[in-house]
């Protein structure tokens, strides 16, 4: 029975990212959902989690995505998460937020909002057969006056 609750979250999560209209604009399910925003999705299943929390505490049934102990590498991912919020905050010196973050960090949730994209961070390379080019008309400044004038020879420098 936990898996089903955990698929039936999951299934959710994802029909809201991709919504349930396909690109050819068929809806099997007939909810016409488009698609979210990870933000907004985050927003969703944090609301939801606390409505079933809230209905679980008070009908004495087991919530739909219970709390369970985080891991080491999550407890540390929720405390740095929490120090550079706190960093940021204009009221960082009121300790009762701070309490009410520390006591969220210990606790880990088994549907989560799905995370941020990847992203790699490597420069494309300039192509090898245009480089001669790119040295002596891309880095142009002016046509006339001497060498140093003419090119902005730090930047040719750092693209060699």
């Amino acid at each position: 029975m936990p898996g089903q609750e955990r698929n039936y979250l999951s299934g959710f999560l994802n029909a809201l990212m991709a919504g349930t209209v396909d690109r050819a604009g068929n809806d099997p399910t007939g909810l016409s959902w488009r698609r979210t925003t990870r933000g907004v999705v985050c927003e969703i299943i944090r609301d939801v989690t606390a409505f079933t929390d809230y209905c679980a505490a008070e009908d004495d049934v087991a919530a739909l995505n219970p709390p369970s102990t985080p891991t080491f590498q999550q407890a540390v991912a929720a405390h740095r998460r929490m120090d550079k919020r706190f960093r940021h905050s204009l009221l960082s010196h009121l300790g009762n937020a701070k309490m009410k973050a520390r006591e969220i960090a210990h606790e880990n949730r088994e549907v989560t909002g799905p995370s941020m994209p990847v992203v790699a961070r490597t420069t494309p390379a300039y192509p090898a057969e245009r480089f001669a080019e790119l040295l002596g008309i891309g880095f142009r400044r002016r046509s006339k006056g001497e060498l140093g004038e003419q090119y902005n020879i730090r930047d040719m420098v750092i693209a060699l």
